[in-house]
């Protein structure tokens, strides 16, 4: 079966605020990506952009950075969010035989809206939006919430997690949105939602990240480091967040299956992994969801230094969302990041990597998750 990969990419300082407008900070990142991969725009055949109308406050938001994506006069399509989506849309499109060069654009400024608003657009109009408190970190929190007394586990955890993010973004020069912080720190952070505190919650974040896919034959003349796509999966979890068991990101697990299946691995294949933890609970839920720990165990692995750089199984070694978190972009980044390391050229390397799990969700206490499994060979 034709398969695709990533040949080349691009991102910029994900940072709390630029004073680089959008469309020039996508402009010099598409640029930069192109560059990278020695291609130009005529050799485009389709562009993905990835963004949210509400983040950028208009309808069919992609019109306006169509000219500073060089997707004018191409064939275009957009990708709502998250970023993930995008490039497995664009690999779908390489799939089917009708395109052999495919470029995604991801991008939010958070500094140009409140996120958090933004995201309450998503609550039921008749009852939940109508409280005006409730929003993604408020269903963020009653998961962890469910998640912990489920299972025992302690805020101290979560603020590990969190702390050992930060401390990894530090090596990252793209990664600026967040200082490093001790896990002490973390927990004396500012409260949030209960049980969440301020440095658990993902960073308003400014960023775009750029990604050129290619298909099979093609892949390889462009580059002699192409990180192949072996396999994806996403599935979607019912709408309110009630209707749900929130001990469990179901929609994580789904995607996960359908992933390794399709890559023909399993999880203890992996060497590392880029989670797209938008809350700090949900890195170790995510682990578990996705087969690399038992229910409830996550924290322990957390605790054993298993997740850290030199450990058994490296999670999010670029910094993770915790770190640095553009909206539409972040699922993107984590692929970027994943091919960064299988290629040799990651900050924080980890040593003889030749499999990566990337991973991006979007929706209330991550509705919907799409894994991607990336490979050397």
């Amino acid at each position: 079966m034709e398969r695709f990969a990533i040949v080349g990419y691009a991102q910029t300082e994900q940072a709390g605020h630029s004073i680089i407008s959008r469309d020039d900070m996508i402009f010099e990142c598409v640029k930069e990506a192109l560059e990278s991969t020695g291609v130009g725009r005529d050799d485009i055949d389709t562009v993905i952009n990835c963004a949210n109308d509400f983040y950028d406050g208009h309808t069919i938001s992609q019109v306006y950075t169509t000219d500073a994506e060089g997707a004018y006069a191409k064939d275009e399509s957009k990708v709502e969010q998250d970023g993930i989506h995008a490039l497995i849309y664009a690999g779908m499109r390489l799939l089917a035989g009708t395109h052999q060069l495919a470029m995604v654009v991801s991008y939010s400024r958070a500094s140009d809206m409140q996120a958090h608003a933004a995201v309450a657009a998503q609550l039921d109009p008749i009852y939940d939006r109508q409280f005006g408190f409730l929003n993604d970190t408020a269903f963020a929190a009653l998961q962890a919430r469910a998640w912990m007394e489920k299972h025992g586990i302690k805020e101290d955890d979560l603020a590990l997690y969190a702390a050992q993010d930060l401390a990894n973004g530090v090596s990252n020069p793209k990664a600026k949105a967040r200082k490093p912080a001790t896990a002490d720190e973390v927990l004396g952070s500012a409260p949030a939602f209960t049980p969440l505190k301020e440095l658990m919650v993902y960073p308003d974040t400014d960023g775009v990240c750029v990604a050129i896919l290619a298909a099979g034959a093609k892949a390889k003349k462009i580059t002699k480091k192409p990180v192949w796509i072996n396999g994806v999966g996403w599935h979607q979890e019912m709408y309110y967040p009630g209707e749900r068991d929130l001990t469990k990101i179901a929609s994580a697990s789904a995607a996960a299956k359908t992933a390794f299946k399709a890559a023909g691995v399993k999880p203890a294949d992996i060497d590392l992994i880029e989670l797209s933890d938008l809350f700090a609970h949900q890195g170790p839920m995510l682990l578990e969801a996705m087969g690399f720990a038992k229910p409830g165990k996550a924290a322990a692995m957390i605790r054993d230094g298993q997740t850290r750089i030199d450990g058994k199984l490296p999670v999010n070694p670029s910094g993770g969302a915790q770190s640095a978190c553009a909206l539409c972009a972040v699922g993107l980044l984590r692929a970027v990041e994943c091919a960064r390391q299988l290629r040799g050229e990651a900050e924080n390397k980890v040593k003889g990597a030749k499999l990566a799990l990337a991973h991006g969700q979007n929706g209330l206490a991550a509705q919907n998750n799409a894994v991607v499994i990336l490979g050397r060979e």
